[in-house]
């Protein structure tokens, strides 16, 4: 039954790992795809291509999501149009390149949205007095950290405890027992911290000093 709970915690490991790497290189790889489609817009007869990506993905940026895609998929589907009324190319090649522009338009309209975002997150964590603080539940400033490491970190301690100290039904000896009961201690302080969002950091006790 442990290795079935340890198999099925290690897949949910993998899982946040892979999740964690893409969300933290995913903004570096649409940034390539943007320069690459950019780049075959330029060196395929195709300036304008380029220039357009640049004016979505500043729409993006400074107007908003929506508005940057309705332009990206307006003027997609006119140049489509316009392609298949007064044919140069092949049809394949035509739908080929509304498809490629259709992606870079995605593409380059989420990147602008993203870096906006971030901004507005930077500029948040500015007024509410620096790197220490991040938005919180219900609008109001997580002290110390965000709330998500707090839960997380509260769900590793129970974790943690179950797999290095499974309930058994013989004695266990001293070591063990303070061992279980400071990951409970921990486990449990930082589940009051996730159920009480509105309060102030708890007080340190009297003796304890600054780390």
């Amino acid at each position: 039954m442990h290795r079935v709970v340890r198999g099925w915690q290690m897949l949910q490991a993998w899982d946040e790992a892979f999740l964690a790497f893409g969300r933290t290189h995913l903004p570096l790889w649409m940034a390539l795809l943007s320069s690459l489609l950019a780049v075959f817009g330029l060196f395929s007869g195709f300036p304008w291509f380029s220039l357009r990506l640049a004016l979505i993905g500043s729409l993006a940026y400074f107007g908003g999501l929506v508005p940057a895609l309705c332009l990206g998929f307006f003027s997609c589907t006119a140049w489509a149009v316009d392609g298949f009324l007064h044919p140069s190319m092949t049809t394949d090649t035509t739908l080929s390149l509304a498809i490629v522009q259709g992606i870079g338009v995605v593409n380059i309209c989420w990147l602008g949205y993203h870096h906006a975002m971030l901004r507005r997150q930077q500029e948040a964590r500015t007024r509410g007095g620096g790197d220490g603080l991040d938005v919180g539940r219900n609008g109001t400033m997580d002290s110390v950290l965000p709330w998500r490491v707090v839960n997380d970190i509260r769900s590793s301690l129970a974790a943690v405890r179950f797999l290095l100290f499974p309930l058994r039904d013989g004695v266990e000896d001293g070591s063990v027992r303070a061992a279980t009961s400071e990951l409970e201690r921990l486990e449990s302080l930082f589940q009051g911290l996730t159920q009480r969002p509105s309060e102030q950091p708890l007080e340190k006790k009297d003796g304890e000093s600054d780390a």
